[in-house]
């Protein structure tokens, strides 16, 4: 799974990088959703990419959500679905 940086300068420094929430259910409830952690590197921009394994046969909903320092929070990006075989 690959997704389009976020540009903000927080989000490429230390203490932000980006979550990747999937689940079978079409609202992902945040807190506590299944999610892939994918933190700022020191001394490069943050990765834009995430490996979802060991995922059973189905139809999955993932949102990727930017966080920061200054919004731990984060926010989420638009829901995709994708069919797993």
């Amino acid at each position: 799974m690959s997704w389009t940086a976020n540009r903000e300068k927080a989000v490429n420094s230390a203490g932000g990088g980006y979550r990747v929430y999937y689940s079978t259910q079409s609202i992902i409830a945040i807190p506590g959703a299944s999610y892939v952690n994918v933190p700022n590197v020191p001394g490069a921009n943050t990765p834009t990419s995430a490996l979802i394994t060991q995922l059973a046969t189905g139809i999955y909903y993932i949102q990727v959500l930017a966080y920061s320092t200054l919004n731990p929070t984060g926010a989420v990006s638009q829901q995709i679905s994708i069919t797993v075989p």
